[in-house]
């Protein structure tokens, strides 16, 4: 795979992170996708 198994969890952490503090750019994100 491209990215190795360290930045996927780095990356997994950082969403949650980010989910848990700010869930309000997540969900704009997703809604201006649609």
């Amino acid at each position: 795979s491209i990215i190795g198994i360290g930045e996927a969890v780095i990356t997994v952490a950082v969403i949650a992170f980010i989910n848990k503090v700010r869930p309000d750019l997540i969900l704009t994100r997703e809604r201006s996708l649609q």
